[in-house]
């Protein structure tokens, strides 16, 4: 008899754990999303297995009203250990999700779409006490392949983006013991415009909360961001690619150590083009900014290097003397009010900045001025910049080099030091083959306003100078003292405009030795 009762309650729990239960379930949940949301669901299937506690449900779909897709998945599963309940713990070998789907919609109003299937709720919350939860172990969560679109309705044209091939990890959890070696959590995303971002990240301890991460971004198109924010510019991002590393460490019981390091940030091939034209203004080939550090608590950046190789770029002034690049700087944007600040407001603390290594080199620009008659157009050729040290509270003076070429003519080098809080700057400033005709069309026009008559013309004229220049700021003033310089001017001629007679022409005009100190008037 006792084991026909026994049969027959085995035979009850495995008709109600495989067959009721799943049903039941499965109705409650349709019934429950049709009361609380203005949603509906859809569930292919639901299978539980009552002797080993797994539960699995097949191919859900969650839509609105309109049969508009908002959440999906392919399946689920969930994994229990049955006899760690008996040690009053629950322990979960398993957690895993196939192919969820996650559609995102913000609408011009603003509302974001899963926000809006929610129905309002009148009755009144009951005020609930703390229960304190058993031990739980994880032993692994899963998220394998999934995906996230995401529709923007609230630019002039619609801004569409979507995260494809998602998986997430995370093992090994203990709420009453954390070790160090053993929770991990990964995240990789694929972007839709070919980028991808993953991060890895080692859970050492939850009380305190401590962490130690690590951050990954790879080959993400600057276009992809541009067009959101493309109403507001007068530019187009036509090319250009980011990469950017980051490792961070944080420690709840000691938030002023909070490190960001290991920075990482290159931008690659970046092409910028007119919003309504085809030929580039702005072309970098590389910028990265090497292993910089920040500890955002107390306000500290260090970085090893920033350089930067090969950046172009080409400028117009047209009859109206507007700068056509100045124009595409500007942002289309509604003036805002200014508010005023209080005179009595305390100052922030300015942050520490150190900057190890600056390299900017194959600097060029075209520069072709439609505002003077004839038009003259400025080409430079090369600019590189190089400088060691440089912080923000510039107590300090660093030192730098210039190299310049312009109108494949004129060639400058600058080297010296700076000290920006109490102004100190020293240069060392040497010049070679300045054809100062090139930029005749200038003189004659400050000519033509400041004389009745003007019938000359500067038709040659090549300087070249050595020079040691110290600027200095002494009790308010500004102190100018050059010193050893050496200048010349060859092949000085003058004529008259109209008959070309000449009227003056030196082959050679040279200056030794020359010093110049404004605080004594001396010369």
């Amino acid at each position: 008899m006792f084991k026909k009762i026994l049969f027959l309650l085995l035979l009850l729990y495995t008709v109600v754990g495989f067959f009721i239960l799943p049903w039941v379930a499965k109705s409650q949940i349709i019934q429950l999303v049709a009361q609380e949301t203005n949603a509906k669901v859809h569930i292919e299937s639901i299978y539980f297995n009552p002797f080993l506690f797994k539960l699995n449900v097949h191919n859900l779909q969650l839509t609105d009203k309109t049969n508009t897709p908002l959440v999906a998945f392919k399946s689920f599963s969930l994994d229990l250990e049955l006899y760690s309940l008996f040690a009053k713990t629950i322990h979960i070998k398993q957690i895993s999700l196939e192919k969820p789907e996650l559609f995102l919609s913000l609408s011009k109003e603003k509302k974001l779409n899963l926000l809006g299937i929610l129905k309002e709720s009148h009755e009144k919350k009951k005020e609930t006490q703390a229960v304190k939860l058993p031990r739980i172990l994880i032993d692994k969560v899963k998220l394998l392949d999934g995906n996230l679109m995401y529709d923007d309705y609230t630019q002039k044209e619609k801004f569409a983006f979507d995260f494809h091939n998602i998986h997430l990890m995370l093992e090994n959890i203990d709420t009453n013991n954390i070790d160090s070696n053993a929770t991990h959590f990964n995240f990789y995303t694929a972007l839709g415009d070919g980028g991808n971002l993953e991060i890895k990240t080692k859970l050492k301890s939850i009380t305190p909360l401590v962490l130690d991460s690590h951050l990954t971004l790879q080959a993400n198109k600057l276009y992809t961001p541009w067009k959101y924010v493309r109403d507001m510019l007068n530019f187009e991002v036509a090319d250009g690619k980011v990469f950017f590393n980051a490792h961070l460490h944080f420690n709840a019981d000691d938030v002023q150590a909070t490190l960001v390091d290991k920075i990482k940030l290159t931008i690659d091939k970046l092409r910028i083009i007119p919003k309504e034209g085809y030929q580039d203004i702005v072309t970098l080939h590389n910028l990265t900014i090497h292993n910089a550090s920040v500890r955002p608590f107390t306000q500290d950046v260090q970085i090893d290097k920033i350089s930067l190789d090969t950046l172009h770029i080409d400028a117009k002034r047209n009859a109206k003397e507007q700068i056509d690049l100045l124009q595409y700087l500007k942002l289309n944007t509604k003036e805002t009010k200014k508010t005023s600040i209080a005179k009595n407001t305390p100052q922030k603390k300015p942050w520490s900045v150190l900057l190890k290594d600056l390299e900017l080199k194959n600097i060029s620009a075209r520069f072709e001025d439609q505002g003077i008659s004839p038009k003259v157009t400025t080409t430079l050729d090369t600019l590189n910049i190089s400088a060691k040290d440089i912080t923000l509270a510039g107590t300090k003076p660093f030192n730098y080099a210039v190299f310049l070429r312009l109108n494949d003519s004129l060639e400058c080098n600058a080297q010296g030091s700076i000290q920006q809080k109490v102004l100190d700057i020293n240069t060392h400033l040497q010049c070679k083959n300045f054809h100062l005709e090139h930029y005749s069309p200038y003189i004659d026009t400050l000519a033509r306003d400041a004389l009745k008559v003007y019938n000359v013309k500067l038709r040659s004229a090549t300087l070249s100078l050595d020079t040691k220049v110290k600027l200095t700021k002494e009790k308010k003033k500004t102190v100018l003292q050059v010193s050893d310089t050496n200048a010349s001017v060859q092949k000085l001629r003058i004529t008259k405009r109209r008959s070309q007679k000449t009227l003056l022409a030196l082959q050679a005009f040279n200056v030794a030795k020359l010093s110049l100190d404004l605080s004594k008037k001396q010369l």
